[in-house]
């Protein structure tokens, strides 16, 4: 049987059958709740969102790899929830209902650079926005399904750029260092361990030594691929990318599609597709890196696998540490309420997948859970319930 690779999929507005109300703005009450009559320093919240982050990858829920140590850290004073499901196995809807607190059924948020969160629907941000309290969005925020005008910003009186290598994570300190004395809530959905699952250079060895070398290990190289793939395949028939962009503009722009690759020519071809057609990217994207890593070689598996989860090791190392350290400088550690989760997981060979996408599947939508209240002092408690965000 051949590995079935989840490129594109139908949209299927199935929702999980869980009888539980959701988790994320029941943890997020303490911070809401203004108490009249009391001086006592607000509640400050952050929200740290891991693209395609599965429980089962995480030392603090038993991972025999030490994927997490910051993480795990916070996990021994922290509530582990250990059967935690999200609304859906891919970004827009998963991560709306995470901040909005509804099915997608409800917000009606599923497709990039179309749907858009209703006026009437209030966001998590817009409650604590009028209650004072300072927000922000940091997100790879040029994506169809996390762009700001979809919902992803409302509220947010500060959106900053979080780019697949995690570019971006030194302003988003500087914002919560400068924010530290006010009440504040910061929302990340850090997309560092998304497929082609390129860790920083750093950090490309850390589980991989002694595995098979893969022929694309930096961006560089990834992106370069995408376009020598994409000027191949688009005058061809069949094609993913078919007349994706018209044979006129093609001939009058020979600097763009003639030559070598340099970056500048990847930014101009997405400049010249349809904002209603750019979705096909994504799809094309990970056609381009299958061809050039095969899943069913199982030395090509297990590469793949120790990259993922050196991206996971990377945002803990470089996202994760830093922020507590600096949570803990600022003297606001004790006083915030932390939230860590997947906003849906991965597929890594299970069900003859890599990938996620509209199925059920526990690896697409089975994630951590790691809620650190504030002023908790005590060891990790384990929540076995079932529960949703």
């Amino acid at each position: 049987m051949s590995l079935r690779r989840v490129l594109s999929q139908k949209r299927r507005r199935a929702r999980l059958s869980i009888a539980l109300a959701p988790l994320f703005f029941v943890c997020l009450l303490p911070a809401i709740r203004v108490e009249a009559g009391t001086d006592s320093p607000r509640t400050n919240v952050v929200l740290l969102v891991v693209n395609i982050m599965r429980a089962d990858h995480l030392g603090c829920y038993g991972y025999k790899r030490q994927t997490t140590p910051a993480i795990d850290s916070l996990a021994d004073e922290s509530y582990v929830f250990t059967n935690a499901f999200v609304q859906s196995g891919y970004t827009m809807p998963s991560m709306m209902s995470i901040l909005t607190s509804l099915y997608p059924d409800s917000h009606q948020v599923y497709d990039a650079y179309k749907d858009e969160l209703s006026e009437r629907i209030p966001a998590l941000a817009e409650l604590l926005e009028k209650r004072g309290y300072r927000t922000a969005w940091f997100a790879k925020l040029d994506l169809g399904h996390l762009l700001p005008r979809a919902g992803f910003g409302r509220g947010m009186d500060t959106l900053g750029e979080l780019g697949f290598q995690m570019e971006g994570r030194k302003k988003m300190f500087k914002w919560v260092r400068k924010n530290s004395r006010h009440p504040f809530f910061i929302a990340l959905n850090v997309r560092h361990a998304h497929s082609p699952y390129i860790p920083l250079a750093k950090y490309l060895n850390v589980f991989s030594a002694g595995l098979k070398k893969l022929p694309i290990e930096t961006y560089d190289q990834y992106e370069a691929a995408i376009y020598r793939n994409f000027v191949r395949q688009l005058g061809k028939p069949g094609s993913s990318i078919y007349n994706l962009i018209s044979p006129e503009t093609v001939a009058a722009r020979p600097e763009i599609f003639r030559g070598d690759y340099h970056p500048d020519k990847l930014a101009k071809i997405y400049s010249l597709i349809k904002t209603s057609e750019q979705y096909k990217m994504g799809s094309f994207k990970d056609e381009t890196y299958f061809d050039l890593v095969d899943p069913q070689n199982p030395a090509d598996l297990e590469a793949m696998i120790a990259n993922y989860d050196a991206c996971l090791y990377g945002v803990d190392r470089e996202i994760v540490r830093p922020l507590l350290d600096i949570l803990r400088r600022e003297g606001v550690y004790d006083r915030t309420l932390i939230i860590i989760a997947g906003d849906h997981g991965e597929s890594l060979g299970e069900h003859d997948i890599i990938g996620h996408g509209f199925k059920f599947y526990d690896q697409f939508v089975h994630v951590p859970l790691v809620v650190k209240p504030p002023r908790q002092q005590g060891e990790r408690s384990d929540i076995p319930s079932l529960v949703q965000g």
